[in-house]
């Protein structure tokens, strides 16, 4: 019978999982998915735009490990981006022998764009008070640590 209760709990811990994620990302995927499009990008190419947008100059390595890829997936990308003036690389200043991505000012006009696009998540936080923000983040917090696109734990 425990057997039973602990399978039901886990399944049931498996939808609130899953409708937690959907309510969290639906919308910020939605988002994304209509405007890469309105910018030329494919959601790759978005996503990588967006992750240079930190401020920081990043190694393809760092972006394969971050966007969960190969780097030579990273290397078409950038490529097509490169392409298009959106992005340059450059010798990496702490270690010549590997090159950084970054956005140029094209790039940064266009993540500009992207992020306004975003704006609409904003939005909806927005929807909360400023303790229920504060709870919202002490609880994301606490389910996922210190994990960040760049230079966490991600």
């Amino acid at each position: 019978m425990k057997a039973v209760v602990s399978a039901c709990a886990t399944s049931h811990l498996g939808s609130v999982v899953e409708e937690l994620w959907a309510i969290l990302l639906g919308p910020v995927y939605q988002t994304i998915r209509e405007h890469v499009g309105e910018l030329g990008l494919t959601r790759s190419q978005g996503r990588l735009l967006y992750l240079l947008g930190f401020g920081e100059s990043v190694s393809q390595v760092q972006i394969a490990r971050i966007l969960d890829c190969d780097p030579s997936n990273v290397s078409t990308l950038a490529d097509l981006l490169e392409a298009r003036g959106l992005i340059e690389r450059r010798v990496d200043p702490l270690d010549r022998r590997v090159r950084v991505l970054a956005l140029t000012s094209d790039g940064q006009a266009v993540r500009g764009r992207l992020s306004a696009s975003l704006a609409q998540a904003e939005r909806s936080i927005a929807r909360l008070d400023a303790s229920e923000q504060s709870i919202l983040r002490d609880l994301l917090l606490k389910a996922f640590g210190s994990q960040t696109l760049i230079g966490g734990d991600a």
